[in-house]
Protein backbone atom coordinates (compact mmCIF):
# COMPACT_ATOMS: atom_id res chain seq x y z
CA UNK A 1 0.00 0.00 0.00
CA UNK A 2 1.29 3.48 -0.80
CA UNK A 3 0.80 6.74 1.05
CA UNK A 4 -2.45 8.52 0.21
CA UNK A 5 -2.06 12.15 -0.84
CA UNK A 6 -5.00 14.54 -0.55
CA UNK A 7 -4.81 18.03 -2.03
CA UNK A 8 -7.39 19.94 0.02
CA UNK A 9 -7.06 23.40 -1.43
CA UNK A 10 -8.11 25.34 -4.49
CA UNK A 11 -4.44 25.91 -5.38
CA UNK A 12 -2.21 23.19 -6.76
CA UNK A 13 1.11 22.81 -4.96
CA UNK A 14 4.11 24.30 -6.74
CA UNK A 15 7.81 24.84 -6.13
CA UNK A 16 9.15 23.31 -2.92
CA UNK A 17 5.68 22.16 -1.86
CA UNK A 18 5.37 20.05 -5.01
CA UNK A 19 8.94 18.76 -4.61
CA UNK A 20 8.21 17.63 -1.03
CA UNK A 21 5.01 15.86 -2.08
CA UNK A 22 6.86 14.09 -4.90
CA UNK A 23 9.68 13.06 -2.54
CA UNK A 24 7.35 11.65 0.10
CA UNK A 25 5.33 9.78 -2.54
CA UNK A 26 8.52 8.37 -4.10
CA UNK A 27 10.15 7.24 -0.84
CA UNK A 28 7.11 6.39 1.30
CA UNK A 29 8.20 2.78 1.83
CA UNK A 30 11.76 3.74 2.79
CA UNK A 31 10.41 6.36 5.22
CA UNK A 32 7.88 3.90 6.69
CA UNK A 33 4.93 6.03 5.59
CA UNK A 34 3.14 3.64 3.23
CA UNK A 35 0.18 3.40 5.63
CA UNK A 36 -0.08 7.18 6.03
CA UNK A 37 -2.05 10.08 4.62
CA UNK A 38 -0.42 13.30 3.44
CA UNK A 39 -2.72 16.34 3.35
CA UNK A 40 -1.84 19.54 1.51
CA UNK A 41 -3.77 22.68 2.47
CA UNK A 42 -5.51 21.04 5.40
CA UNK A 43 -6.49 21.60 8.18
CA UNK A 44 -7.81 25.15 8.23
CA UNK A 45 -8.18 27.02 11.53
CA UNK A 46 -9.68 30.32 12.66
CA UNK A 47 -8.05 32.33 15.41
CA UNK A 48 -9.80 34.54 17.97
CA UNK A 49 -10.05 37.42 15.48
CA UNK A 50 -11.72 35.05 12.95
CA UNK A 51 -8.64 35.13 10.68
CA UNK A 52 -8.23 31.97 8.63
CA UNK A 53 -4.97 30.07 9.14
CA UNK A 54 -4.15 27.40 6.56
CA UNK A 55 -1.47 24.81 7.10
CA UNK A 56 0.59 23.57 4.17
CA UNK A 57 1.11 19.96 5.23
CA UNK A 58 -0.32 17.43 7.63
CA UNK A 59 1.15 13.93 7.72
CA UNK A 60 -0.64 11.17 9.63
CA UNK A 61 0.94 7.73 9.94
CA UNK A 62 0.98 4.85 12.42
CA UNK A 63 4.79 4.95 12.48
CA UNK A 64 5.42 8.67 12.93
CA UNK A 65 2.08 9.85 14.35
CA UNK A 66 0.88 13.35 13.42
CA UNK A 67 3.32 15.83 11.89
Amino acid sequence: MTIETIIATELNPSGLDNALIDYINSYDKELGLEDGILYYGFPVFKNYEEQIIKTNFLLVSKKVGVL
